[in-house]
């Protein structure tokens, strides 16, 4: 490794570190274990799972050409998921600040996951047509 990402790198190390430190220096400790905690509770007991079953579905059923859209698309809805999940649940909606989650972030995040959808369809089209003539030139 060269100089200059070692450089990077302990400076990374340093400021997680000094973030660590001042994270615990300003909070109880107790009240951020389940902050802490509870999201790797959640992904490795309940999502994990999830997405390894239907993984492991999709082998089984979809032809080979659909597999790897199927699989990107899995990905990037969950993704999309986990990170609109708090204001698709409304979290800290306060009525005394109508400007708080304004939007309608369910429309928003239908029409992400649409988008993702119609791309893995397309993605899969082209994949089948490409096996096809590869099939059909042999």
């Amino acid at each position: 490794m060269n100089r200059g990402r070692i450089a990077l790198v302990s400076v990374g190390i340093v400021l997680m570190l000094y973030g660590g430190w001042l994270v615990i220096r300003d909070n109880d400790p107790l009240q951020l274990a389940p902050w802490v905690l509870g999201p790797v509770f959640i992904h490795d007991a309940i999502l994990a799972p999830i997405a390894l079953g239907l993984v492991w579905l999709g082998h089984r059923v979809l032809p080979r050409y659909a597999q790897a859209p199927a699989l990107v698309a899995l990905v990037v809805c969950g993704a999309l998921t986990a990170v609109a999940g708090s204001v698709l649940t409304r979290a800290g909606a306060r009525p005394d600040n109508p400007s708080l989650l304004d939007r309608n972030y369910i429309a928003g995040w239908f029409a992400a996951i649409a988008l993702t959808l119609v791309v893995a369809a397309i993605a899969t089209g082209v994949n089948r047509r490409r096996s096809l003539s590869a099939v059909r030139s042999t």
